[in-house]
């Protein structure tokens, strides 16, 4: 059972990885990000010249959806296609975004000390919350960044760990420090902040702090799929055969597109996954072709689950529940921590 990392299955994937499919959310989420983007050329007196100094505050984006929607590929190819921001004086401010995926298992004092790091500060020992964001904020502004992208934000809400904090307390300062990467009167940073769903519940938390912050968020949930899809399905088929030369020959009674989006629980993201497993595991065989047989293996690597489970291995596929198997994923739970170091015997 070979998953996308497998050394004989990974070039294919790679390929197929590599072409963007132009869907509406990758276009919605351009469009988005680039008015966002081009805030940074606001001033805070227009009478003035623009400067650090006369910037006005900036703004944050926020887009949420459940795992496998593809938030994080949208939001790449966003922030690959940035032109020039346009300065009031007809000059051009290059695009220099920072992107900081949110360690999955972590505390306030590990989610800034990241962050800083993340920024080119030297690397040491985690330093106090406190003395990680006085260094934090100067180095944002030195280094003029006209986007900050925080992936995976829920994780930075909901730590695992909290020493000698509430876990109110925490989600409350990490708040607080986006609200002062917007505010910042050094230099302040659009942000864009992408993730679970479970980020919009906090940021509705009944608080006077997180309401005015509410009032600068803009937000948008990527959208999901439905069994009217399947066209789109064939059309990707046709695509990727195309990129890596192998076939589909899969009986059209057996709707294998329908299949797909069901099992995906119509995400985007996880049906593009399949096909690139089924289709890479195809290409290393003589035959080169694609065979229900792929997809249902690409669907037990990645779900782990029994024939009676797998939407591509039973006649009665519409009864599975998805979301009982995709519930068991990684997607889903906080990843598992990291094995600790072995030490060293003296």
């Amino acid at each position: 059972m070979l998953d996308e990392t497998h050394p004989m299955l990974k070039p294919v994937v790679e390929i197929l990885s590599a072409y963007v499919l132009p869907t509406p959310d990758v276009a919605k989420v351009k469009s988005r990000v680039k008015e966002l983007h081009d805030t940074v050329a606001l001033r805070n007196d227009p009478d003035l010249p623009f400067d650090p100094g006369n910037r006005l505050e900036c703004r944050a984006l926020a887009f949420t959806a459940p795992s496998f929607y593809g938030k994080s590929r949208s939001i790449r190819e966003a922030l690959k296609s940035l032109p020039p921001i346009v300065l009031p004086d007809g000059s051009h401010l290059e695009p220099k975004v920072l992107r900081f995926r949110c360690p999955s298992y972590a505390s306030m004092s590990t989610f800034l000390n990241s962050l800083l790091r993340a920024t080119g500060y030297p690397d040491g020992r985690d330093m106090p919350p406190g003395a990680a964001l006085s260094r934090l904020m100067p180095a944002l502004a030195t280094r003029r960044y006209t986007a900050l992208w925080l992936d995976e934000f829920q994780w930075a809400l909901y730590p695992a760990t909290s020493p000698g904090r509430s876990r109110q307390e925490e989600e409350n300062a990490v708040w607080n420090t986006l609200s002062g990467i917007l505010d910042s009167a050094q230099w302040p940073i659009p942000v864009v902040v992408s993730g679970l769903p479970s980020i919009v519940a906090s940021i509705n938390h009944d608080s006077l702090e997180r309401q005015a912050l509410r009032n600068r968020f803009d937000f948008e949930s990527l959208t999901a799929m439905t069994l009217a899809n399947s066209g789109d399905v064939t059309a990707i088929f046709t695509i990727y055969s195309g990129l890596v030369g192998v076939s589909v020959q899969v009986d059209t009674a057996l709707e294998i597109e329908k299949r797909l989006i069901h099992a995906a629980n119509y995400s985007l993201g996880l049906v593009l996954l399949l096909i690139k497993i089924a289709f890479a595991r195809a290409a290393a065989r003589d035959d080169k072709t694609v065979a229900i047989d792929d997809f249902k293996a690409a669907y037990a690597v990645k779900m782990n689950c029994r024939d009676e489970a797998n939407p591509f291995a039973v006649d009665q596929w519409r009864e599975i529940d998805p979301t009982l198997i995709m519930a068991q994923s990684a997607g889903e739970r906080r990843p598992a921590p990291p094995a600790p170091s072995a030490k060293k015997k003296k």
